[in-house]
């Protein structure tokens, strides 16, 4: 059961010096007493919005917890200063509670196959229909936020893709819009080495998406070869 947090003002986390002079248990301190209540709303607004009851969003904040505090607050502490650390940890707190909604669905899903056992023997899939769950709320929500998440990468490599220098701008288009092989690339402008500079342009494509939403695109991706 969720614990309302002190609103003793014991001062923001906004520098990753700050949070690498504190220990564990400081940082989840300073984190409980700051901004408790913040991340319980953003787990309520969530888990309300999916169709959750009172009692699983308190057992997500409760999970959200833990992963703030996992591998020796590995996450937090990973935290760079590119934007206020409130910002930051809405991201992690979104993203640890669609985890939740993710593992909640499974297991619903799991129980409703061994109940349905029955009911469902005997139909064929017309009769049963594609998704037994396309009007399941907390799925729909998980599915916007994956599209989201695929659109927010979609526009950071469109923007780091404007960047590029004419020389760069060009080996990539020649490759990624017109298919061309390194060795025509390297024939048609003059160079030995395309294959090289395309890669030194990916790794600058790959380092303009924020790491939370690489992390999250490489979980998303981890989970479709699954099957999930």
């Amino acid at each position: 059961m969720r614990q309302n947090p002190s609103h003793t003002d014991p001062g923001s986390l906004d520098s990753p010096e700050e949070i690498g002079s504190l220990s564990d248990t400081g940082i989840l301190d300073r984190i409980y007493r700051a901004y408790g209540e913040y991340i319980y709303t953003i787990v309520r607004t969530r888990m309300e919005s999916a169709g959750f009851s009172r009692d699983d969003t308190n057992d997500c904040y409760g999970h959200v917890i833990m992963k703030l505090a996992e591998n020796n607050c590995k996450k937090v502490r990973q935290f760079r200063g590119g934007s206020s650390f409130k910002t930051y940890l809405t991201v992690l707190c979104g993203n640890a509670t669609i985890d939740y909604m993710r593992s909640e669905i499974r297991k619903r899903r799991l129980t409703t196959a061994i109940d349905d056992t029955d009911r469902l023997r005997g139909l064929s899939s017309e009769d049963v229909g594609p998704d037994l769950f396309a009007g399941d709320p907390a799925l729909q929500l998980i599915r916007n936020e994956e599209e989201a998440l695929v659109a927010e990468a979609a526009d950071m490599i469109s923007r780091e893709v404007g960047r590029l220098d004419a020389l760069d701008h060009c080996i990539f288009r020649l490759r990624i819009e017109d298919g061309r092989s390194f060795r025509e690339i390297d024939k048609t402008l003059g160079i030995d080495n395309s294959k090289y500079l395309f890669s030194k342009i990916l790794d600058k494509i790959r380092s303009s998406i924020d790491i939370p939403v690489r992390r999250n695109i490489e979980e998303l991706l981890e989970e479709t070869r699954h099957g999930n």
